[in-house]
């Protein structure tokens, strides 16, 4: 009961610090990142006062207009699938990966499907978190055709994006790690109070967990989808065609995906959050 109590405070907690971190929409500090990203960008060009027919946006009716606005999850899909045509099966592959790459991983580290059966809380916390995090992680960190990392841009404006694409995914990881860990609290209550199961050596702190899972995101994970999205993949794609560029991207993402799963779960284990 007491670690029930401590896991809903701790929710409550999070729920703050993600409405806090999440609001600095008006902040001095996004508004002179913006009005510095204007200066950079392009002038929008001016619009006649007056515009021909053909350009009139279309009429109100009773109903409301022809066209509703888009939501910012639709507009950001729209804006990915017009410059990746094939955004819908990457965004499946992504995370069909994230499943495989992390039971790969969580297979390796604990010494086969014996390890994977005791410490079946932890594993199913980290593929949860894993498909998560890494799907997140893979939206913020790619180009968009609103994106700043398709203009020009000086060092210190694209560190400071760094710098806000890391407290959203710090935010998101929080959350992520908070509610994946959380479930892995009561399984492991349900398990050995209720089933009276041999289980994990250690039970997780929710809390310390989803600190550790939002750090992670917000530096590790940014750092190799960024490099991936923004370097790799291009160059690939560049200098490949067909089957063999598919098969390249393939092998690095696998790659990327299996090497962030295994140091996740080594830092895990090192600071000693899960079970050695």
């Amino acid at each position: 009961m007491r670690l029930f109590k401590s896991s809903l405070s701790h929710l409550a907690t999070v729920l703050s610090l993600f409405i806090f971190l999440n609001f600095p929409a008006t902040s001095s500090f996004n508004l002179h990142f913006n009005l510095h990203l204007d200066s950079h960008r392009a002038p929008k060009p001016s619009l006649p006062a007056v515009l021909p027919p053909s350009l009139h946006p279309p009429l109100l009716t009773r109903g409301g207009s022809s066209n509703p606005p888009k939501s910012p999850l639709q507009t950001f899909i729209s804006s990915r699938s017009s410059l990746q045509t094939n955004f819908p099966l990457k965004s499946l592959s992504e995370l069909s990966l994230a499943v495989l790459l992390q039971l790969l991983a969580e297979y390796k580290i604990r010494s086969g499907l014996p390890g994977i059966l005791l410490a079946f809380d932890y594993v199913l916390a980290s593929v949860l978190t894993a498909c998560a995090g890494k799907y997140y992680s893979m939206l913020r960190t790619a180009s968009s055709s609103s994106s700043t990392w398709l203009s020009p841009l000086p060092l210190l404006p694209r560190l400071r994006l760094f710098l806000l694409t890391s407290q959203n995914l710090f935010s998101f990881g929080f959350l992520a790690g908070l509610t994946g860990y959380t479930l892995t609290t009561f399984i492991t209550l349900f398990r050995s109070k209720i089933l009276h199961q041999t289980i994990s050596l250690k039970i997780v702190n929710p809390f310390h967990a989803a600190i550790y899972t939002g750090a992670f995101m917000a530096i590790v994970s940014n750092i190799r989808y960024t490099i991936l999205q923004i370097k790799v993949e291009p160059f690939i794609e560049e200098y490949f065609s067909g089957k063999v560029m598919k098969g390249i991207i393939f092998g690095v993402r696998c790659a990327n995906g299996f090497a962030g799963s295994w140091v996740a779960i080594w830092g895990m284990r090192y600071f000693n959050i899960q079970g050695k």
